[in-house]
């Protein structure tokens, strides 16, 4: 466990000694984020989710990409399996507290009955039958298992080399497509502009069965199961594809 720290703080003291670094960036979208989750609407700490999904691993090894001190290591003894499940943990534990920190928000404005206009969230909650405050907290855990699958990837394709590259991903513009062209057909179905066929519409019944189930608690409990499944995923395949990779 020792090592691991060592490893953590070797990575902290990179990460703050770097010129040009995005860690004010990401700290001021995160501040702005928590600002607008604690006296506006709940959507900025989904924000917030986001950008820590997107930008900690990013923040935390621009370092040592821009620099190649990637070579350090092979010098040092420290195998690569450490040095991969060291930074997993690093970011994973970053990324979490970040999520601790924007649900605690979300919850202190609902307590304070900050939320008083729900807007948007009109037809969701007359499709789900659920109070604003449930509704809101399922939408906040499927933004934080996002937000870890986005953390476990970056890390997962940092190892690898494949964060900067110029190429971009075929498959990864694919599934973005998709992932998007969902995202605004489930909003069209829930604003009640489109219809869903039978066969669609028992899919979709089964969701909203799933989110209203134990009052929104097993969707949570689903989404948080689903955010730790999905770092360890990308953990081990890291650790096997960085056995292989050339240093």
């Amino acid at each position: 466990m020792r090592l691991y720290l060592d490893i953590i703080r070797t990575d902290i003291i990179m990460m703050n000694g770097s010129k040009n670094s995005m860690r004010p960036l990401i700290i001021l979208m995160l501040v702005f984020g928590a600002a607008v989750g604690l006296f506006v609407d709940p959507m900025g700490t989904y924000l917030c989710m986001l950008v820590a999904g997107a930008g900690f691993v990013p923040m935390i090894f621009q370092t040592q990409d821009k620099n190649n001190c990637e070579k350090l290591y092979s010098l040092i003894p420290v195998s690569r399996k450490q040095l991969v499940t060291a930074r997993f943990i690093f970011a994973m534990t970053s990324y979490t507290a970040v999520g601790v920190i924007m649900f605690a928000v979300m919850k202190i404005s609902f307590a304070a009955g900050i939320y008083t206009n729900v807007g948007f969230y009109d037809a969701l909650l007359k499709s789900l039958g659920m109070s604003f405050e449930k509704v809101c907290g399922c939408l906040f855990f499927l933004f934080f298992a996002a937000g870890a699958l986005i953390t476990g990837i970056l890390l997962k394709e940092w190892f690898s080399g494949n964060i900067g590259a110029a190429k971009p991903d075929p498959k990864r513009i694919v599934v973005m497509l998709i992932l998007f062209l969902a995202l605004i057909f489930i909003m069209l179905f829930l604003s009640g502009i489109i219809t869903l066929s039978a066969a669609a519409a028992v899919v979709m019944q089964l969701m909203v069965q799933l989110v209203t189930a134990a009052d929104g608690v097993l969707f949570c409990a689903l989404m948080t199961a689903l955010a730790g499944f999905s770092a360890m995923y990308n953990y081990v395949c890291t650790v096997l594809e960085y056995d292989d990779k050339d240093i």
